[in-house]
């Protein structure tokens, strides 16, 4: 009887040192959840982390879920795996992105460890802020202490920017009309033969000073040249040059009868020149440009009225006026 009841002991004591152990180890493993929000707090629309942390003992390898299933308020977008240096804590990173504020509930995850065994965490709360100030939470009566002030100084801000830019565009649009209403002598209107010969200048500093082969240049040059003489015949014998084909012009000149012929088969050779330009690509190169300028600047230095010269004086123009170039 005493044999049998050692036997038994002895069965018994082997049973506690194999179990034991195990207990041991089911109670010291554990896991726990972090959570480790940014510097201004987790905000709508912004991720922050969910820090799982695998601490104690355990056997066979940690099986975190991947994606695990956080409800519908949390995405996770990926995960980092991070373990300490004795091997005891291993740590799972989930980058989680709410996509709904308030206070959000982060359910229980389940892990598992190794020979059918397996660890949850505990559910935590999470409060999202919403960037919209309506839909943040309700300030506390310190809060608003604190906060009003800033508040006020914002909704004066507000207020007085608008006025000042009001009063701004005013005096602007007020000293412009004062300034455009107020001619100055400086600013009188040229005679049209000396505004002609002015676009001429212009137009002399945009020839190369060396023979170029590039048709949009010639094209360019001669259209400005017909529009330069044609805009001063409007304003020197009242006809609307600048409407009519050179045949038409030439013909209005000779009806009118203001212009000698010597002139005007002068004015209608240019006319033509850079008609055959414009028209048929035809070019008579750089020194071409340079004798249509010299003949373009004799016919109106020849024509030029007196008047012309006495209008620069009281800044008045023969009728009807136009600018030249």
């Amino acid at each position: 009887m005493i044999g049998v009841i050692s036997r038994v002991t002895v069965l018994a004591l082997f049973l506690l040192l194999v179990l034991c152990p195990a207990a041991g180890a089911e109670e010291d493993a554990r896991l726990v959840l972090k959570i480790e929000p940014p510097e201004e707090g987790v905000m709508l629309g912004r991720p922050f982390h969910l820090v799982f942390e695998m601490q104690g003992a355990f056997t066979g390898p940690a099986r975190f879920p991947e994606r695990p299933d956080l409800g519908p308020d949390l995405r996770v977008l990926g995960f980092v795996d991070e373990a300490s240096v004795e091997g005891d804590t291993l740590r799972r990173i989930y980058r989680v992105l709410p996509v709904r504020s308030g206070l959000l509930t982060v359910p229980p995850v389940f892990v598992s460890r190794g020979e059918g065994q397996s660890c949850q965490s505990n559910p935590a709360e999470v409060e999202v802020l919403s960037p919209i100030p309506s839909e943040r939470r309700t300030l506390s009566k310190p809060d608003l202490l604190q906060t009003a002030l800033p508040e006020t100084s914002n909704t004066l801000l507000l207020l007085v920017i608008p006025l000042v830019l009001a009063i701004g565009l005013v005096v602007g649009f007020v000293h412009h009309r004062r300034k455009t209403h107020t001619p100055s002598p400086s600013t009188a209107p040229l005679p049209p033969h000396l505004e002609a010969l002015r676009a001429l200048d212009r137009l002399t500093g945009t020839v190369p000073g060396t023979q170029t082969e590039c048709d949009a240049f010639y094209d360019a040059f001669y259209v400005a040249l017909s529009r330069i003489l044609r805009k001063y015949v409007t304003c020197r014998f009242q006809v609307d040059a600048l409407k009519k084909t050179t045949g038409e012009l030439d013909a209005a000149l000779a009806l009118e009868g203001g212009l000698e012929e010597g002139h005007r088969i002068h004015l209608i050779d240019l006319l033509r020149e850079a008609d055959l330009v414009k028209f048929t690509g035809r070019v008579f190169g750089i020194d071409g440009t340079g004798e249509a300028l010299s003949r373009a600047r004799g016919f109106i230095e020849s024509v030029a009225e007196v008047t012309d010269v006495t209008n620069q004086e009281d800044g008045t123009r023969p009728e009807p006026g136009g600018g030249i170039g």
